[in-house]
């Protein structure tokens, strides 16, 4: 082992490619396996924003080692290597950089928040997280759209108001049969709210029909941007509180 680290020291060209391939899969190890051991999101978060510097601090280093090893060979060689690694030390930068600035603009930009729905170049969604890299959206189908920051950096980017288009859709539902109507309704109204396609300027309103043999009967009125949205809550009610009536 000592030799080794003698011979990677005194600019062994074997060994400083041994060790760059070594370093190369312990890294994509790394990269692949260490988010599925991080069980809070603030840590992941971290992870993915800590390992690229990771990666291009091991890379200079090792650009570093060979540059005088590959000269010893041959000059032109040496000088080959530093220009290569000298370019891809600068696109690497740069590349990230523009990528934190764009998300950077977005990210503390006052008028656009988590949860608002938005347009920008003819796709909409509502915001469901501003990751490191890109901005996450989902669509009235439920499907999650991935932009990355930089294919949106400088696009107009549209509000959809939900006061301008907001829709109710009615439909009665049977709960269980477990606790206190008023109680439910309180319950009822916060799951609601907290469903994505839910308007956040008007509450839904619950009213209480009878209780039955099957449980309490409610009808139910839910404010959305479209039909298929109120689907989608409808289905969520149904199957945390009850069954269709």
């Amino acid at each position: 082992m000592e030799n080794a680290i003698q011979e990677i020291s005194q600019g062994n060209i074997y060994w400083i490619i041994l060790l760059a391939l070594i370093g190369y899969l312990l890294l994509s190890g790394i990269k692949k396996f260490i988010p599925f051991l991080l069980k809070n999101a603030k840590s992941r978060k971290t992870f993915r924003y800590l390992m690229p510097l990771v990666e291009l601090a091991f890379w200079i280093i090792i650009t570093i080692k060979a540059i005088p090893a590959f000269y010893a060979c041959h000059y032109l060689l040496g000088i080959a290597i530093f220009a290569i690694g000298l370019s891809a030390g600068l696109w690497f930068s740069w590349y990230h950089l523009r990528e934190y600035a764009a998300g950077a603009v977005i990210r503390f930009n006052p008028n656009i928040k988590l949860h608002e729905t938005i347009e920008i170049d003819g796709i909409q969604g509502q915001i469901k997280a501003f990751d490191s890299d890109s901005l996450l959206l989902e669509n009235e189908n439920g499907e999650t759209i991935i932009l990355p920051y930089t294919t949106i950096a400088g696009k107009k980017i549209t509000k959809q108001h939900f006061s301008n288009q907001v829709k109710s859709f009615r439909f009665t539902i049977t709960t269980r049969n477990t606790t206190h109507p008023a109680m439910q309704i309180a319950g009822l109204k916060q799951f609601i709210l907290r469903q994505p396609w839910s308007s956040i300027n008007k509450d839904p309103q619950i009213s209480f029909i009878d209780t039955t043999d099957q449980g309490h009967l409610y009808e139910i009125t839910v404010y959305t941007p479209a039909n298929s949205y109120a689907t989608k809550i409808k289905e969520e009610v149904l199957k945390t509180f009850g069954i269709m009536e």
